[in-house]
């Protein structure tokens, strides 16, 4: 019987050796530009967790979100002119999600308080909706403001009070560069940032104070602006704080501080930085290597961690010698 057992127990072992459940795990994700791809850190330490997602043609990726139902993470694809769909387990490329619509270098894109999933038409100069079930375009739901060169949407959120969405709006002149705030609901266009020097703003979030925090990207810096008003309220994180060259995508972290891709000039340049979540003030660089090659936007996500084959079917022969040596020893 005892022999029966322990061959049994060595099966089993062998079986959650090839899978089993797994554990979660927040981390931080960051689309590459130049990498064509999304690399994966400790979302507590910064530790490098390699490549999460590439492949399926992924071409110049920026904005990510997960998905609310599926739980798989999206990527836009600027030069893809489309949003790519990967496991959120395993970051396997599953399919291209989007259809339809004009989106031309997309950029930023989020899911909204109606669940389907919003994309910045690039420089179509709009933000689209599509269905989050299918992936099939439904309308182009707001517009960036028109006038100055080559205009277009760049970042993309939802929140505050009302959750509405947050936009920001960059031209090739510096008078026309805005984050624009419209009704979550209608799409409606409500306000726009005043005040400040925005210059090609690039990504933005909405702090834990309601406010809107842009990543100001000609200006190596982070501005910040009231979340009702748009009214500008100071500079956030200074230029050049920490070395920042070229801000990209920024998102508040689990421990409450503010984290930004600095976008930089090279893949030796790139790097993630922290800075208070309060005062703004520099406190490290959270993440560099593990692939980081121009980073454009960030996602802090929580995502399986696997435990390796050969270490659970190790552990689990061990547990079943220890067994058979305490069988032996009550049967002699």
């Amino acid at each position: 019987m005892t022999r029966w057992l322990c061959s049994s127990f060595i099966a089993l072992a062998a079986w959650f050796g090839c899978g089993c459940p797994a554990a979660a795990q927040i981390s931080l994700l960051v689309s590459n530009i130049s990498g064509n791809n999304v690399s994966r850190f400790d979302g507590l330490t910064g530790a490098p967790l390699g490549i999460f997602a590439s492949g399926g043609g992924l071409s110049s990726p920026a904005g990510l979100a997960i998905h609310p139902v599926t739980g798989n993470l999206m990527v836009v694809g600027a030069q893809n002119n489309a949003v790519l769909q990967y496991s959120g387990a395993t970051g396997a490329f599953i399919n291209v999600f989007t259809s339809g619509g004009t989106l031309n270098v997309p950029d930023g894109m989020a899911f909204g308080p109606d669940g389907h999933m919003y994309v910045s038409g690039g420089t179509a100069n709009n933000v689209q909706r599509f269905d989050s079930a299918t992936g099939a375009f439904i309308n182009n739901f707001a517009s960036g403001q028109s006038g100055g060169f080559f205009p277009g949407v760049a970042g993309v959120a939802f929140g505050g009070p009302s959750n509405n969405l947050y936009i920001t709006n960059f031209v090739l002149f510096p008078a026309y560069n805005a984050a624009r705030q419209h009704n979550g609901t209608t799409g409606a266009f409500i306000n726009q940032t005043s005040g400040g020097s925005l210059n090609i703003p690039a990504g933005l979030t909405i702090g834990p104070d309601n406010h809107i925090y842009v990543a100001n990207s000609a200006g190596d810096n982070i501005q910040r602006f009231n979340g009702s008003t748009g009214v500008f309220i100071d500079t956030f994180v200074g230029t050049g704080s920490g070395g920042l060259d070229r801000p990209y995508g920024l998102a508040f972290g689990p421990d409450g501080n503010l984290y930004v891709s600095s976008y930089g000039g090279s893949e030796a340049t790139s790097r993630i930085l922290r800075y208070n979540g309060t005062t703004g003030a520099f406190i490290d660089v959270f993440a560099s290597g593990n692939g980081l090659n121009n980073p454009s936007y960030i996602l802090f996500a929580e995502v399986a961690v696997i435990p390796e084959p050969t270490t659970l079917a190790l552990t689990g022969m061990g547990l079943l010698g220890l067994w058979c040596v305490h069988r032996r020893k009550n049967h002699r």
